[in-house]
């Protein structure tokens, strides 16, 4: 039910995002293949990708008592990283952080990831 939630919310920052970065629709973008399970700023969390394939979507996965999510999606000269959400940690911040050293290579790679393993 929370991955539901997160991929609702995450409907309304797709779409600024694609509005923001690309030539596609700006409309509903889906984030359900997958889940991969990645550490980003020292804890595990869920790496879902989108329909989009270019986009992924980055859910908590590490305390029951949060709700935090970070998708990452393509430009055309870097990668856009937006986030939400709360915390009783600040794993958040600090995966916010490393992903955003993330590169367009490094996050088509993990979208290529979340796709085969969605086989």
């Amino acid at each position: 039910m929370r991955m539901r939630s997160a991929c609702f919310a995450m409907l309304v920052m797709a779409s600024q995002i694609s509005a923001a970065g690309s030539s596609g629709n700006p409309d509903k973008l889906a984030c359900e293949a997958g889940p991969l399970t990645r550490t980003y700023g020292g804890v595990s969390w869920l790496v879902y990708g989108c329909a989009d394939k270019r986009s992924i979507l980055v859910v908590s996965n590490h305390d029951p008592r949060s709700s935090e999510y970070i998708m990452l999606a393509p430009l055309r000269n870097g990668v856009q990283v937006v986030s939400e959400g709360w915390s009783e940690e600040d794993a958040g911040n600090a995966a916010f952080a490393e992903l955003k050293r993330m590169s367009a290579r490094q996050l088509g790679q993990l979208v290529a990831e979340t796709r085969n393993a969605s086989h």
